[in-house]
């Protein structure tokens, strides 16, 4: 297997414990919402856990790619690139 392919469903099962312990205990949820930060590795459509305006949604509608993500800051969005560039 590549180290790519290694690496993207290394990611997929991290996201999928997380939501699963997201839906299971609603403190992370709380915190979550007040802090306002978080790091998606997810298209914008996916995205569940931060609101999304439509505005958002038209602007990021491409998807993501390996090494992509959205950082949610006090409302803003923006996408980046993290260092599992592919």
């Amino acid at each position: 297997m590549s180290i790519e392919k290694d690496l993207q469903k290394r990611i997929r099962q991290y996201m999928l414990n997380f939501d699963n312990i997201i839906q299971s205990d609603g403190i992370y949820m709380k915190v979550i919402k007040e802090n306002k930060k978080i790091i998606v590795f997810d298209n914008a459509a996916n995205i569940k856990i931060c609101e999304v305006t439509q505005k958002q949604l038209k602007e990021y509608a491409k998807p993501i790619k390996l090494g992509d993500a959205y950082v949610f800051m006090d409302g803003e969005m923006s996408k980046v690139k993290t260092v599992f560039d592919g």
